[in-house]
């Protein structure tokens, strides 16, 4: 019997992990927006009101959350007898490929107003993106921020490229080299094995595509072997009849990434934009090879590539004495996801207001929610917030509040309990059907082995008679 119940608890405990009854993801994180920040902490710009509205009345939703269109609308002032040129910086979430910074509408007076591009850090959505943002665009904008220590743009490689357009696709290529990979680095492209010889030296292995292998090592000068094969049933069966075509060339590492990484994308990422930004493809392959230690290859680069990051645009308005002019911003973001412990999901957005404090003064921050139809209640907010008669919410501050903006959408206007119990069973579906079957199973066993038991004190009573 003991036997039986400590089998249950372990299954139980085995059972306690993540199981859910549907496809959807129990969570889903996005990264909050921010106001504007402005460069110069000694500007005499000053912001005189901010409306900021999240429009969600459309209803549409992209990864799991509520698209809102959020307009950041300013009034400032230039608090002094001086024509000012004022830098701002607009932090968004995104990454490279999207572009995503092409959907940002930045206007002054109603005329459009062009804008810079700088790429920052990936985001941790475990809430570490809570950096100090105005530090980092500081960095970013003064270009403080890149730097390498694995190689230099200075630094002259190596690369070997190895023609293998006349190998069927059944045949992979070896490539050896006679140099330690401890003393070197290595960019790879098309090949997706990597491994250390017995003499200490490495060794690529490429099953054949359509793209041209190539490897481009930053140190020694390296002689190399190539061996062609395919496997048969598990066996390597050599083809070194097979000759293919070889070649050699020295490149320093600015004249290397570009073509590297636009080979990579297949263009997604134009020469033009690695060239405009190749402070921050530096620092990306570098902190690459921190993580690989000093192999890195064409899967590295793009699956970095795809992560989301900070994206900066930086513009500057030009402002006469005493001017007052509007700024707007416009763009679209999605909210977290959560249903973990609801039986409906709950939608979250987030403003980051703090890195409005570099601003000389900034006043009357007016706030409007509107809600989609199928989740109309805000249940939750770091600002107070009122529900207007047309079921929007509102909120007016004179000052730039202490807190964030943080608020959180919901189908009803509170969280029941039963909306819990109904989260709870949502969630964990499987588990309480196996559960339920083991005890179903246990109890089974429990009545039939009483019932051998009565049936065992009868049969022994009577042999007594």
């Amino acid at each position: 019997m003991k036997k039986i119940i400590l089998a249950v608890i372990l299954i139980l405990v085995t059972l306690n992990g993540t199981i859910y009854a549907n496809a959807t993801p129990v969570k889903w994180n996005e990264c909050p927006t921010s106001v504007l920040i402005s460069i110069d902490k000694e500007s005499p710009v000053e912001v005189l009101s901010e409306d900021l509205t999240f429009d969600l009345s459309a209803g549409k939703i992209e990864n799991y959350g509520y698209v809102a269109e959020v307009i950041a609308d300013y009034m400032m002032r230039n608090d002094s007898q001086e024509t000012v040129s004022t830098k701002m910086i607009f932090p968004i979430a995104g990454n490279i490929f999207e572009k995503t910074e092409e959907t940002v509408l930045v206007e002054s007076n109603g005329a459009w107003v062009d804008y810079e591009i700088f790429y920052g850090p990936t985001i941790d959505y475990e809430g570490t993106y809570k950096t100090d943002l105005n530090q980092m665009v500081s960095e970013i904008y003064h270009n403080n921020y890149f730097n390498t220590e694995n190689f230099s743009a200075e630094d002259t490689g190596t690369l070997y490229t190895f023609d293998t357009e006349k190998l069927d696709d059944d045949f992979r290529l070896e490539v050896s080299f006679d140099i330690s990979p401890a003393d070197n680095n290595f960019f790879s492209f098309g090949f997706n094995g990597f491994s250390v010889t017995e003499e200490g030296g490495c060794k690529f292995v490429s099953q054949i595509k359509d793209e041209t292998p190539k490897i481009f090592i930053l140190g020694d000068k390296a002689e190399f072997l190539v061996r062609i094969y395919e496997l048969d049933q598990g066996k390597e069966v050599e083809h070194n009849y097979l000759e293919i075509t070889k070649s050699e060339k020295e490149m320093q590492v600015s004249d290397f990434v570009v073509d590297y990484i636009s080979d990579i994308t297949k263009d997604g990422i134009t020469s033009e934009n690695i060239e405009d930004h190749k402070g921050f493809y530096y620092e990306f392959l570098d902190e690459l090879f921190d993580k690989t230690g000093f192999f890195v290859t064409d899967d590295d680069v793009a699956s970095g590539l795809v992560e989301e990051r900070f994206i900066m645009l930086s513009y500057e308005i030009e402002f006469e004495p005493e001017e007052e002019k509007n700024v707007m911003v416009k763009y679209n973001v999605q909210g977290s996801y959560d249903r973990s412990e609801t039986v409906a999901p709950i939608y979250t957005y987030e403003y980051l207001l703090t890195p409005a404090e570099n601003w000389k003064t900034f006043s009357d921050l007016e706030i409007k929610i509107l809600p989609p139809a199928d989740v109309p209640y805000v249940i939750e907010s770091t600002l107070n917030l009122n529900k207007d008669p047309l079921g929007n919410y509102i909120g007016s501050f004179e000052n730039l509040p202490e807190n964030d903006l943080k608020f959180s959408l919901y189908k009803n206007e509170k969280i029941t309990l039963q909306d819990k119990i109904g989260g709870y069973f949502n969630n964990n579906l499987y588990s309480i059907l196996i559960f339920g079957f083991i005890i179903f199973l246990v109890s089974i066993i429990l009545g039939f082995s009483l019932l051998l038991i009565k049936i065992f004190k009868k049969m022994k009573n009577r042999s007594h008679f």
